[in-house]
């Protein structure tokens, strides 16, 4: 028996989405719940799941638009595994005798032993040429493209206020402080503040690569 698999309703105001990343592909043999295809719409994405048990068969692909209430594949349910047997119940095995407490080296080591040198560690893998960066591109949610386009209306049709947030620079007053003098020494110029800002930037760069992304099209 064929079943088939409708998109779901996921707000009163969404009617289409898009199809996301195919999870179950056609001729995959899939459980009741199981999750078929992410479907991406103007405010949520959400998973759309297996009816029943049975081989899959879907319609649509990645990246097409569908609207709610539309069928978009079966599942074969003549087609489900039979449940298998309930295994059989193994006798219960023995307690393990305990092993004997081990007469060897315990925690504490002698002098000798903690002064020995440490093993060499792995060297890190080769850092990449200064002034190379790589580019990837990715392509945007419906969700996330929604977002952009609301914000450049925002922009557009309301007056925008300038933010100020309050930082503690009490650290950096002390550093700055503290190696002036050998500093202007060794550069000939002063310390200031904008290289603490540089390396703070850099260090946000490395762990949120998407700070320094653009929007070209409908991809990042």
């Amino acid at each position: 028996m064929k079943i088939e698999i409708k998109i779901p309703s996921v707000g009163e105001s969404i009617a289409e989405g898009t199809v996301g990343a195919i999870l179950k592909p056609t001729g995959s043999q899939v459980k009741a719940d199981d999750e078929l295809f992410e479907l991406e719409t103007d405010k949520v994405n959400q998973a759309v799941y297996a009816p029943a048990a049975g081989v899959v068969t879907l319609s649509v692909k990645s990246g097409d638009t569908v609207k709610v209430g539309q069928v978009v594949g079966s599942i074969d349910s003549a087609l489900a595994p039979a449940p298998a047997a309930p295994a059989p119940v193994a006798p219960a095995a023995p307690k393990p005798t305990p092993k004997p407490l081990d007469s060897g080296p315990g925690i504490r080591r002698s002098v000798d032993e903690a002064l020995q040198p440490k093993a060499p560690e792995m060297a890190p893998p080769p850092a990449p040429p200064p002034g190379s960066r790589g580019e990837s591109r990715k392509k945007m949610t419906k969700l996330r493209r929604t977002i952009a386009e609301r914000l450049v209306q925002v922009k557009n049709q309301t007056a925008m206020l300038t933010t100020f947030n309050e930082v503690d620079m009490s650290a950096v007053m002390s550093v700055r402080e503290k190696e002036q003098e050998s500093f202007q020494k060794k550069h000939g110029v002063k310390l200031g503040f904008m290289s603490f800002f540089v390396k703070a930037c850099a260090a946000a760069l490395k762990e949120f690569p998407d700070i320094n992304g653009r929007i070209d099209g409908d991809e990042i």
